[in-house]
């Protein structure tokens, strides 16, 4: 079901490390307030750094694909090897994804999940598992035998990733998530 190959991390142990993380920040704002506080300061204003840096990047690749949409996505996709509802599901998800960041973002088959879009693998997984393929009416079972698992860096990857995985066994139509 993860297209990266990654392991799951368990809630117990995510909640323990947030419990462990918040003590300690507490006990050296207590101990130590003001280089406590500074370095809060630069992180906050790394964060705001990197998310202009991020918002500005995409407007610089968006305004190189002017007049772009779903369907001129769909048509780039000539490989028989990518089924078209796929394409379709894929294209839809990232775009409710990067929605509040850059709307009606103009998607390449290129651009890479990470370094460009700045999806992570959980909420590549979320994606891939919630949206994607009960739209494209792509099952997940099975993924560790799919060619692509592990291999997905690219918008291209994660389309053959699930054009590779079997049709879900509903004689229903895919189920389409708003």
């Amino acid at each position: 079901m993860l297209p990266l190959g990654g392991r799951p991390i368990s809630r117990f142990l995510t909640w323990s490390y947030l419990v462990v993380l918040l003590a300690s920040v507490a006990w050296l704002l207590w101990r130590n307030p003001f280089p406590v506080l500074c370095f809060a300061v630069a992180v906050a204003c790394w964060v705001a750094i990197a998310r202009f840096t991020f918002r500005r990047k995409l407007r610089r690749l968006a305004a190189g694909r002017f007049g772009e949409s779903e369907d001129t996505f769909v048509r780039r996709v000539d490989d028989d090897a990518i089924d078209i509802s796929v394409a379709r599901a894929v294209y839809v998800a990232i775009q409710d994804y990067l929605n509040s960041e850059f709307p009606n973002f103009p998607l390449h088959e290129s651009d890479r999940l990470m370094a460009d879009l700045k999806i992570d693998e959980g909420d590549l997984d979320d994606l891939v598992a919630d949206k994607i393929a009960p739209r494209a009416g792509r099952s997940t079972q099975g993924a560790p035998s799919n060619p692509y698992f592990g291999n997905v860096h690219t918008v291209d990857d994660l389309m053959r990733f699930l054009s590779a995985q079997p049709p879900t066994n509903n004689d229903e139509s895919p189920v389409v998530v708003a």
